[in-house]
C-alpha cells in the first residue's frame, strides 16, 4: 500500500454481514473505513464533512429510500469525490446509468479483493489526474479571463483615445481662447474677456498689471514661466514661443494653459510688443494622464500574468511588445525579440505563408482571426503547443497594432496522455476481472461436483449436485452473454439449447432421453435469461431425478415463443407425473420454492398440468 497512505473510504452497504466482510478486507489494506447502511445516511456523512472522505464505495440496491445512484447524484451536487460502484448488478442499463454518474469504475460484488483494491487505486489515480486537469482548466480559464481583461484594456485604451480626440475637436470649436498683449514701452498688459474667463476673474475686476500676472502662475511653474517670458522680451530672444504651465484661478482652481507668444520688433530690432493667446487645456491633460495611467496598468497587467504570453507587432510583423511570459515560453528575451519579425521568431517554416496571409487579413478587415491551437517554435528549435488568440488595435498615430495572446498547453497535453494510459490500464483490469470471474465460477462448479461425488449420503449428494447445476446455468449464461461483444442480451435459442444439453449430460443413464426442442430465435436481456435458465435447470433436474424411474421411453419437450411482448415457455416430461398434492405454494422442496421465487422475480406466472406426465407453462412479459 505504498502509493495510498491511510485513505478514508465511505462504504455504502445495507447488508451488515457483507459490509462486515468488506470493512475487514478494506481495513487490512489498510484503509480507514466509514459505513453507511442506506443512501440517505451516505449523503449525510459525505456532506457533513466531519471526516474528509477520499472515496465512496457505493452499492446500488440499498433497501427502502434512495438507491445508490440517487445518493451519488446528491453527493456530486455538493462535493467532488470519486465514487466507485460495488454491486451485484451486471445489466447493461444499470452499468450505463452509473457511468453517467461516475467515471471511476464499476466492480461486481464478491470479486477477488485484489481486483477491488486495484479498482480503488485506479479510481484514486483517475481522480488525481482529473483534478490536475481541472486545475489546468481553471488556470487556463483564469488566463483566458486575464486575456479577455487585457483585450478589454486594449479596447478601452482605443475607446478613450477616440473619445479624447473627439473631445479635443469639440473643444477647438466651442472653447473661448483668450488673447493678450504686452506693450514693452508703456509696460501695460491687456487681455480679452476670454482670458478673464479662463482665469475666473469677475468682469468688473481691472486687468492686473504685468507683475501681478505672475501671481496667478502656480508656484511650482513660476520659475519656468519667468524664464520663458524673459527669453521672449530679449531682442535676440525667441521670436515665437509655445509652452504649457499651470495657474491657480481667482476661485482657487488649478488649470493647465497652453501659452503661445510672438514678438513685434521695430526698425531697430527692439521688442516693442509681445502678443499671443492662452487656452485652458485642463480637460485634455486629465484625459492624457488617465490614458497614461490606463496604459501603465495595462502594461503592468501583461507583465505580471505569468501564464499568458503576449506579443505585440505591426502590420509588417515587426515585434513591438514582448512580455515576460513570452520570454519564458519561447526563450527570447525582450531585447532579442523587439524589432525582429514575429514570423522569424516563433512561426515554423511550414506555417509562415499562412500566418503572413492572416496578418494581412487582420489589417484589411480590422478583425482578429479566430483563436486556434497551434504548434509554434521556441528559440532552441523545439515545438510548443499553445492556444493562440488575437486582437487588433488601430490608432491614428501608430496605425494597426496586432496582439497575439498565447497560452501554453504543454501541461494539458501531458495530462491527456496520462488519462489515456490510465484508461488503457482500466481496460486491462476489466478484462482480467472477466477472466477471473469465469475461472472462479468454473472452480465453484468443480468443487460442488467433487464434493457431491464424495458424499455417501444420497440427500447431501443430490443437494450439492443441484447447487452445481445452478452454478452451471449461471456459468453458461456468463460464458455466452458477458464474454461476448454484446454483454447485455442474447438469443434465447442459443442459450437454452446449450443449457438443456449440459443439464442432461450431468445425469448419465442407460436409457437415452429423447428431446423435442422448439425454441424461437428471439432476444432477451441478461436480467431475464439468468432466472429463466435456473428455472429450466430446476425443472429438468427434477425430471431426471424422479420422473423416469422404471421407464424406457423417456422424453422431455421444451418450447419457447414470443408473441408481441408476451413470452411463453413450456416444459414437459412423459414420466410418472407429479402428485396433485404438490404445488408451488405448499412444496417443502427447495427447488420448487426457488422456481416460484424466480417466477415472481421476472413478474411472470407458472402453472402445472398433470396429464401424461408433468407439464409446466411459464408466461411473462418483456
Amino acid at each position: 500500500m505504498s502509493e495510498i497512505t491511510q485513505k478514508t473510504i465511505l462504504l455504502v452497504e445495507d447488508e451488515s454481514i457483507i459490509a462486515l466482510r468488506e470493512i475487514s478486507q478494506l481495513e487490512g489494506a489498510p484503509y480507514r473505513v466509514l459505513h453507511a447502511l442506506d443512501g440517505r445516511q451516505a449523503v449525510q456523512i459525505a456532506l457533513e464533512g466531519a471526516v474528509p472522505i477520499d472515496l465512496i464505495l457505493m452499492d446500488i440496491d440499498l433497501g427502502e429510500g434512495i438507491d445508490g445512484t440517487e445518493a451519488a447524484k446528491e453527493i456530486h451536487k455538493k462535493i467532488d469525490v470519486p465514487i466507485l460502484f460495488l454491486s451485484s448488478h451486471t445489466e447493461k442499463e444499470i452499468v450505463q446509468k452509473t457511468e453517467k454518474i461516475s467515471s471511476y469504475g464499476y466492480v461486481v460484488k464478491n470479486s477477488n479483493f485484489t481486483v477491488l483494491d486495484a479498482s480503488i487505486k485506479m479510481a484514486f489515480r483517475l481522480f488525481d489526474a482529473q483534478r490536475s486537469i481541472k486545475v489546468e482548466h481553471r488556470e487556463r480559464d483564469e488566463a483566458c479571463r486575464e486575456m479577455q481583461a487585457a483585450n478589454g484594456a486594449l479596447m478601452l485604451t482605443q475607446a478613450k483615445l477616440n473619445e479624447s480626440m473627439a473631445k479635443l475637436e469639440i473643444a477647438q470649436e466651442v472653447a473661448k481662447i483668450g488673447f493678450w498683449g504686452y506693450d514693452t514701452i508703456h509696460q501695460t498688459l491687456e487681455w480679452t474677456t476670454g482670458v478673464r474667463q479662463i482665469f475666473e476673474m469677475p468682469p468688473e475686476c481691472p486687468t492686473p498689471a504685468y507683475a501681478a500676472f505672475f501671481d496667478f502662475v502656480h508656484s511650482e511653474d513660476k520659475a519656468f514661466v519667468e524664464e520663458k517670458v524673459r527669453a521672449q522680451l530679449r531682442p535676440l530672444g525667441a521670436r515665437d514661443l509655445n509652452y504649457v504651465y499651470r495657474i491657480v484661478t481667482g476661485t482657487g482652481r488649478v488649470k493647465y494653459l497652453d501659452h503661445t507668444g510672438r514678438q513685434v520688433l521695430n526698425d531697430k530690432g527692439e521688442v516693442i510688443e509681445v502678443f499671443g493667446s492662452v487656452q485652458d487645456i485642463t480637460p485634455r491633460i486629465k484625459i492624457e494622464n488617465a490614458l497614461k495611467a490606463t496604459e501603465m496598468r495595462f502594461h503592468t497587467l501583461l507583465e505580471n500574468v505569468s501564464n499568458v504570453s503576449v506579443q505585440g507587432y505591426g502590420s509588417d510583423g515587426t515585434t513591438k511588445y514582448w512580455n515576460k511570459a513570452s520570454e519564458n515560453l519561447y526563450g527570447y528575451t525582450e531585447k532579442e525579440a523587439l524589432g525582429r519579425s514575429l514570423l522569424d521568431l516563433i512561426i515554423p517554416d511550414e506555417m509562415r505563408e499562412g500566418v503572413r496571409g492572416a496578418i494581412g487579413s487582420m489589417v484589411a478587415s480590422g478583425q482578429p482571426i479566430p483563436p486556434a491551437e497551434l504548434s509554434l517554435k521556441r528559440k532552441d528549435g523545439s515545438r510548443v503547443s499553445v492556444y493562440s488568440s488575437h486582437a487588433v488595435v488601430e490608432t491614428e498615430s501608430d496605425g494597426f497594432n496586432l496582439f497575439c495572446i498565447d497560452i501554453d498547453l504543454t501541461g494539458r497535453k501531458n495530462d491527456e496522455k496520462k488519462i489515456e494510459r490510465l484508461l488503457e490500464e482500466k481496460e486491462t483490469i476489466l478484462k482480467e476481472v472477466h477472466h477471473r470471474i469465469k475461472n472462479n465460477m468454473n472452480t465453484i462448479y468443480g468443487l460442488l461436483s467433487l464434493q457431491a461425488a464424495a458424499q455417501k449420503n444420497a440427500g447431501s449428494r443430490n443437494t450439492l449436485q443441484d447447487a452445481a447445476g445452478r452454478v452451471q446455468s449461471m456459468m453458461l449464461l456468463y460464458d455466452k452473454l458477458y464474454c461476448s461483444e454484446n454483454h447485455q442480451e442474447m438469443s434465447v435459442r442459443l442459450f437454452l439449447e446449450s443449457l438443456i444439453e449440459q443439464i442432461i449430460a450431468v445425469f448419465p443413464s442407460s436409457v437415452p432421453i429423447e428431446r423435442d426442442i422448439c425454441i424461437g430465435d428471439f432476444i432477451l436481456s441478461g436480467t431475464m435469461l439468468s432466472p429463466l435458465g435456473i428455472i429450466i435447470n430446476e425443472l429438468i433436474t427434477n425430471s431426471m431425478k424422479y420422473a423416469f424411474a422404471g421407464f424406457t421411453d423417456n422424453r422431455i419437450t421444451v418450447s419457447a415463443v414470443k408473441r408481441d411482448s408476451l413470452v411463453t415457455v413450456m416444459y414437459q416430461d412423459n414420466g410418472i407425473g407429479l402428485s396433485e398434492s404438490v404445488t408451488f405454494e405448499n412444496s417443502s422442496g427447495f427447488g420448487m420454492q426457488l422456481v416460484s421465487l424466480l417466477v415472481n422475480q421476472i413478474g411472470g406466472t407458472i402453472r402445472i398440468e398433470r396429464n401424461a406426465g408433468t407439464k409446466y407453462v411459464l408466461e411473462f412479459s418483456v
